[in-house]
């Protein structure tokens, strides 16, 4: 599983939209597919930069032409398959 929007940022040598990263971006969804792929926000350090919308729209910026299924794969449906039963302190 590939956290694809979060950590993958620090490795961008640009400011958001972070387009140096797209190539990196399309090998991790190649490689693994949206099914194994997932977003995370870094809260709440990317409330200052690049802000919480701009991070969520990521995804759709790097790989426009993925499938609503995918992003929803992406955007919680991937960590719902692998956390079933939630979060358990």
């Amino acid at each position: 599983v590939i956290d694809c929007c979060n950590n993958v940022v620090g490795f961008s040598h640009t400011e958001y939209p972070y387009r140096d990263l797209d190539d990196v971006v399309t090998a991790i969804y190649d490689a693994f597919g949206a099914d194994r792929m997932f977003w995370a926000s870094d809260f709440p350090w990317i409330l200052e930069r690049p802000g919480y919308n701009e991070l969520l729209a990521l995804p759709d910026l790097h790989r426009p032409k993925l499938k609503a299924r995918e992003l929803e794969s992406i955007h919680g449906g991937t960590a719902t398959a692998i956390f079933k039963g939630g979060w358990q302190q």
